[in-house]
């Protein structure tokens, strides 16, 4: 597809909820989808087609952060006098007894009342925001969605008004369950949307690629400057064969590890995205050349876990491996330009150097991955595409009544399934999210 209308479609897809969503639902009679993204939205607009896409990605990333809640299908004069306003239970004004979940202890911290905050300069705040983040990279729809995703949680705030500080990176995108960010969330709705629109027939898939071996070449450091040297190296090698993916569907696409704020994806936004440099002129990694900079941390995994196109996965998954390994080639020959530089030799490629380097780089790093098509869950009521035994073989396990077999639980039968309690209410059935 054409590759403005793909971002134009990851861009909508970040703006269909604004980050202030938690502050303004149910106290904004405007709505949080009529306040700051109705606006920053009127510079474009989708197909219908599009739009669906948009639509379909919300649903499915809403699926995958939080439960299924049930609704009363019955007419209003068939419900109790206590619900008559439909879901009224579900409308949680989460400015009024603020908390935020830790996802993973389920540990919960309790905020002040923010009730008092002023709507309309929360509001003002956010719209302010992002129009100077769009300023700054014009009209160009994938630097306004790479941007946003950046900068969009980092709110510069200079008065003390009403500030909402670290808490604007951490407002939930669900008031019921305050247990992950708005950001998150529109993160996995545009690498969602972007996979849907780059695929003919909107199916996606999960990607899973990691290099190696990790253990004996880490074993190989005869000193701590070798292990740090080594750790960085696997690092930046593992950037650099991620990127083929962020280059083509955006850094949000890549599930974990998450890239925001990671110096060495700052570099590329910056030098070959062109983000204006003034964006980072507060980041940690321009202070400072020491080897406590940031940029020489290693900061990424050896692994990475992606949201691509069905269609594009073993496509992307060979661009992958043969970024990585032209990097680690190309920085071969460096080293070994800098090597006869300082010996001052001459530099000719047909020396016996140059190919020993080539031979002992030759199929390293080995690269593993795997992917797996959303096609194959039960989707709107369909049954899935095909068996696959290979995978049922793999899940086996989960299934069994030992312990781990939690989707054989009766927990699990009644959420992986839709609901009917036969009076009135209902839920939603579950999509492949």
């Amino acid at each position: 597809m054409n590759n403005d209308k793909l971002w134009q479609t990851k861009l909508a897809a970040r703006l269909h909820d604004p980050g202030e969503k938690a502050l303004v639902l149910f106290r904004d009679r405007a709505g949080h989808e009529g306040g700051t993204v109705k606006y920053l939205k009127a510079g474009f607009t989708l197909d219908e087609e599009d739009q669906k896409l948009v639509e379909r990605a919300d649903w499915w990333a809403s699926a995958a952060d939080r439960p299924q809640w049930p609704g009363d299908q019955r007419p209003k004069d068939q419900r109790r006098k206590d619900q008559r306003r439909k879901d009224q239970w579900a409308q949680v004004i989460w400015s009024k007894s603020p908390v935020l979940i830790h996802p993973v202890s389920g540990a919960q911290l309790h905020l002040k009342s923010l009730m008092d905050t002023d709507l309309k300069a929360i509001k003002s705040r956010s719209f302010d925001h992002f129009s100077t983040l769009a300023e700054t990279v014009g009209k160009d729809p994938r630097k306004s969605a790479l941007v946003f995703w950046r900068f969009g949680p980092e709110l510069n705030e200079e008065d003390d008004n009403s500030k909402l500080g670290s808490l604007w990176e951490q407002l939930p995108a669900d008031s019921r369950v305050p247990d992950h960010s708005i950001w998150e969330h529109l993160d996995l709705t545009s690498a969602f949307a972007g996979a849907f629109a780059a695929d003919p027939d909107g199916e996606v898939a999960l990607l899973a690629l990691a290099i190696g071996p990790v253990q004996p070449f880490i074993a190989s450091a005869r000193s701590t400057s070798d292990l740090w040297a080594g750790s960085h190296l696997l690092s930046r090698l593992a950037w650099e064969t991620m990127k083929p993916v962020a280059e083509a569907l955006g850094p949000d696409a890549i599930l974990f590890p998450r890239l925001r704020g990671v110096p060495q994806v700052d570099l590329w936004l910056r030098g070959e995205c062109g983000l204006p440099e003034e964006l980072f002129e507060n980041a940690p990694w321009k202070r400072g050349g020491t080897d406590a900079n940031p940029l020489f941390a290693a900061a990424l995994p050896n692994r990475f876990v992606a949201l691509v196109p069905a269609s594009q996965a073993r496509e992307l998954a060979e661009a992958c491996e043969k970024s990585g390994r032209e990097w680690l080639q190309g920085l071969g020959k460096t080293v070994m330009d800098r090597l006869l530089d300082t010996a001052g030799e001459e530099k000719r490629d047909d020396l016996y150097c140059y190919e020993q380097m080539r031979r002992q780089l030759r199929g390293f790093p080995e690269v593993h991955w795997a992917s797996v098509p959303f096609a194959l869950i039960r989707r709107d009521g369909e049954k899935a595409a095909e068996d696959q035994p290979e995978l049922s073989a793999a899940m086996a396990p989960f299934f069994g009544e030992s312990p781990g077999g939690f989707l054989a639980s009766e927990a699990w039968q009644v959420l992986s399934r839709e609901i009917d309690w036969g009076d009135g209410t209902t839920f939603f059935q579950p999509n492949p999210g």
